[in-house]
């Protein structure tokens, strides 16, 4: 009877950049994608898909300022072709064209001067849609009288004919109105959230806006930590203490680093704490080194969480902060060199820096490694465009953070017979909030096909969004039958395997679709088709044979020959070997033979001489004794 035959292989694919072997947030694909071009504020930038390369913006000459600081640009997270980038005055679709209502952006503003003054991330739970965040520099007055505050605008990537626009009604809403530094970066949560950091201008406090799929709450978490590392009595008699920096975020979204300065010492410093992704709150917060001496300091950390790199001045600095200790990390204090960098970013385990006054761009090659070790190149690549005096670094878009693989394929089944009772398809999570859609528009978790082929679901909650394919092969298989001409046995030529068997046990070499009889017993032959679909024929008793009746004398293989060591003999029934030299003398005698021993022979020629049991002669050959 035809065996029914179920083949399982599970296959997870991490693109996905293998998501299991990178686990942290900035090392998936989709975000290294979705990060692929990297707009800079002097109409320049780099696109980083295939091969790294320069391109031109249009972000310079805004409101007639030929510079500004901090740019965000959006990339498509599965093509990584871009979508949008704005510096927080204008924003502009993926062909340079300003989108129909993407001028006059609060936040960045006239200025154009906040270090971290830009960044998006999505619409949790929205597809197409995007928030676009800016936020006021703190050295003038801006729109209304608001310094330090903080902007978001939404972004729909269906409008404008799939070019995009800011959604009419949700541009430049007031999101915050406490005097802020120019520092902000957005993190992954833990549940399929996000958090907007902040920083006070002059307190020691963060603020961690939550987004998640209901929106952006208006109410922080706030967490006060170290007191001030240095202030500044300036304008309006406000304390400038965190006036100018910028923030990073580990991979591991453990840490948050703080980079301040503001008119030589002893105003600023380099800050390392602790960070929640799932509550927002920042703690444990420690102060690195000594005071930073001039302003424009970025930092950035190592893919494996291990160096924190500083820009201090003049001078790009590696720390080592896998011990969380001021004095070991102090120690620890390493110049790679001297480049005056307006910004520090970590890509695709690579972290590059733009530099003022300098055409290229530096990079750490291996930013895990202590001091030189980290292979830092001051002139990696070459981008000859725009203003490059004034190149500030381009600003992360995050993603939330998706711990699991999203697109696999769960199950590669061969069914054998065919599909009367259909197969049931289950895909590899099963969750009462998510919703399913199957190729056959089915929105059920579960769905029962009855042909083979190519299925998929994807399913999810808005936020952890998977892609499950099954593959259904296979093919219905005709029992073998066996026909008899004389002492051969034989089955159809249709099938892609042959095996036959004696009396259940398998015959060496005997592969093809016949087989000539040498003794009694019982044939099968066991066939399968391409899909690996096997079956059994039916017994044949065979009861006419005998040894004297042996005509086929190849089915009798000696091998190998030539040899220098041992020879093999494969035989279906039980023989005797002699072995002879040429001139008739014998040298070895083997009952049962299978195995003959020759490496104490001379090299040179000799016979076997092959008999039945009853002595019969069957067959002679001639043997090799080589090297």
């Amino acid at each position: 009877m035809c065996k029914k035959t179920y083949f399982f292989c599970f296959v997870f694919i991490l693109t996905i950049h293998n998501l299991l072997a990178q686990p942290y947030y900035n090392q998936r694909q989709d975000f290294l994608n979705a990060n692929s071009v990297w707009i800079f504020p002097d109409s320049s930038g780099i696109d980083f898909k295939k091969i790294v390369k320069p391109i031109t913006s249009h972000c310079a000459n805004v409101l007639g300022r030929p510079i500004g600081e901090c740019v965000a640009s959006v990339c498509h997270p599965s093509t990584g072709e871009l979508l949008f980038y704005s510096n927080g005055r204008e924003c502009w679709a993926a062909d340079g064209k300003l989108m129909p209502n993407g001028n006059a952006l609060l936040g960045n503003g006239k200025a154009l001067t906040t270090a971290q003054g830009v960044l998006s991330i999505p619409v949790l739970g929205k597809d197409n849609q995007y928030y676009l965040f800016s936020m006021t520099a703190n050295e003038v007055i801006q729109e209304g009288g608001l310094r330090g505050s903080l902007f978001y605008s939404v972004i729909d990537m269906s409008l404008n004919g799939g070019k995009g626009d800011i959604v009419a009604g949700k541009k430049n809403l007031l999101l915050d109105t406490v005097p802020l530094s120019e520092a902000m970066i957005a993190i992954p949560g833990d549940n399929c959230d996000i958090w907007l950091l902040v920083h006070h201008f002059s307190m020691p406090m963060y603020r961690a806006f939550h987004i998640t799929k209901e929106g952006v709450s208006l109410l922080p978490v706030t967490s006060s930590t170290i007191p001030s590392i240095g202030s500044f009595p300036g304008l309006l008699g406000n304390q400038y203490g965190y006036f100018a920096g910028s923030l990073a975020v580990s991979p591991n979204r453990k840490f948050v680093a703080m980079n301040t300065t503001i008119f030589g010492p002893p105003h600023g410093g380099l800050t390392l704490a602790r960070f929640d992704a799932l509550a927002g709150n920042v703690y444990d917060e420690i102060q690195i080194g000594a005071v930073i001496p001039v302003s424009g300091a970025y930092v950035a950390f190592s893919p494996d969480n291990s160096k924190l790199y500083s820009g201090e001045g003049s001078f790009l600095v590696q720390y080592d902060i896998s011990k969380f200790d001021v004095a070991a990390i102090d120690a620890s204090r390493f110049v790679l060199g001297a480049p005056a960098v307006n910004g520090l970013r970590l890509y695709n385990d690579t972290i590059y820096g733009v530099m003022s006054g300098n055409k290229f761009i530096c990079k750490i090659a291996e930013p895990n490694k202590v001091g030189s070790a980290a292979s830092f190149n001051i002139s990696a690549i070459y981008v000859d465009s725009g203003n490059y005096k004034g190149r500030v670094m381009n600003s992360e878009f995050v993603l939330p953070y998706v711990p699991l693989p999203v697109r696999r394929i769960l199950s590669d089944t061969v069914v054998c017979t065919g599909f009367e009772e259909g197969i049931i398809l289950k895909p590899g999570l099963i969750e009462r909030d998510f919703k399913y859609t199957w190729d056959n528009a089915s929105s059920d978790s579960l769905v029962k096909v009855f042909k083979r082929g190519r299925y998929w679901v994807t399913y999810g909650n808005g936020c952890y969004e998977y892609s499950d394919t099954f593959i259904i092969g296979g093919g219905d298989i005709v029992k073998p039958v066996i026909r008899v001409e004389e002492q051969r046995l034989s089955t159809g030529e249709g099938y892609y395997s042959y095996q036959w068997l004696l009396d259940g046990k398998i015959i060496p070499g005997a592969i093809s679709n016949f087989y000539d009889v040498l003794v009694n017993g019982n044939y099968q032959v066991v066939i399968s088709n391409e899909y690996g679909c096997s079956d059994t024929s039916d017994m044949y008793s065979v009861t006419n044979v005998s040894i004297n009746e042996l005509t086929i004398l190849n089915q009798i293989l000696i091998y190998p020959n030539p040899a220098n060591d041992k020879i093999q003999i494969n035989s279906p029934v039980l023989i005797d070997a002699t072995l002879i030299t040429p001139d008739g003398k014998i040298i070895q005698q083997v009952k049962n033979a299978k195995t003959i021993f020759i490496q104490n022979l001379s090299l040179g020629i000799y016979f076997i001489r092959i008999d039945d049991k009853e002595g019969n002669w069957i067959k002679t050959e001639k043997l090799i004794k080589a090297k």
